[in-house]
């Protein structure tokens, strides 16, 4: 069941459409290669200002795709019927001009296609084999290297495997994964001190397991049919809510360390802004205050 394509009287589009808004809206903010880019801002207004131009930006370039899946559902409604919906940006530029432009359009489109397909492909190498190379198997530069050539092999072989299936779901699925991990961990992080360690380890294995399970089956398993199977292939809409749940329910039988307030004062404490030691100390009482309730 493809949200927005399957019509029928079996198919439930507008179920499948929400399941993958919010893997797409949730898993942003857990995609590695995004986080990698605050951690590089020298200061907390630098990275404000960068999430504040990226959302901008992001905002601009989300406009398009609705208006090419129309344009293409129009002009090249034959990608629908055949199963190619991922050439219908190459494609479509050629149905609208047959001419020079139609072809320089298709190139500048598939060479932005490709720096894409690479930036994202290298993000997020470097991301894994960093994670291995720092936590699982410390050794310096020369682990570091065998981290990324065994990452890059393990890549190549599940991307061979997986040629067949189309690279929306694919994408699909990698915000699912990012969805019920990354972000109850973030928000909760972020915004609730009550979170412990334990929590945000059983939140993000319960998420993990949950949406990965999930995507398994679909593939695996058999054939379903209605809405158990655009939630079993889109476990998003309940994986989600699980790992918040499983998160905060683990946390709230632990305690909270001793430094989660001060924690909490420093990520949303705003020092720039302070003209002296005494707004600072105002505002930190102040939030200590909000913090307390």
């Amino acid at each position: 069941q493809r949200p927005l394509l399957d019509l029928g009287d079996e198919g439930y589009p507008l179920l499948g459409t929400w399941a993958v808004l919010i893997a797409t809206m949730l898993g942003t903010m857990g995609l590695p290669h995004v986080l990698m880019r605050f951690h590089t801002s020298p200061d907390g207004r630098a990275a404000r200002r960068t999430a504040a131009i990226t959302v901008a930006l992001l905002g601009v370039f989300y406009l398009f795709p609705g208006v090419y899946g129309v344009l293409g559902r129009v002009l090249v409604p034959g990608l629908y019927l055949s199963g190619a919906t991922d050439t219908v940006v190459v494609a479509l530029p050629y149905q609208v001009d047959r001419g020079w432009a139609g072809g320089l359009f298709t190139a500048l489109l598939t060479a932005g296609a490709f720096a894409a397909f690479l930036a994202t492909s290298l993000g997020l190498l470097l991301v894994m084999s960093g994670a291995i190379a720092h936590d699982l198997v410390p050794g310096g530069l020369r682990r570091l290297r065998i981290a990324v050539f065994g990452v890059a092999a393990i890549m190549v072989l599940l991307a061979l495997r997986s040629a067949e299936l189309d690279a929306g779901v694919l994408v699909t699925w990698g915000f699912t994964v990012a969805a019920s991990t990354f972000c109850p961990l973030l928000v909760l992080g972020i915004w609730w001190p009550r979170l412990t360690a334990s929590g945000g380890i059983a939140g993000v294995l319960t998420g993990l397991v949950a949406s990965s399970g999930s995507i398994l089956f679909a593939l695996a398993g058999p054939d379903l049919h209605g809405w158990v199977a655009i939630l079993v292939q889109q476990p998003a809409p309940w994986s989600v809510p699980l790992a918040f749940g499983v998160m905060a329910l683990v946390s709230l039988r632990g305690r909270p360390p001793t430094w989660s307030t001060a924690a909490m004062l420093r990520l949303h404490l705003d020092e720039p802004r302070s003209s002296g030691p005494r707004d600072r100390s105002s505002t930190v009482r102040r939030l200590a205050r909000l913090l307390s309730r």
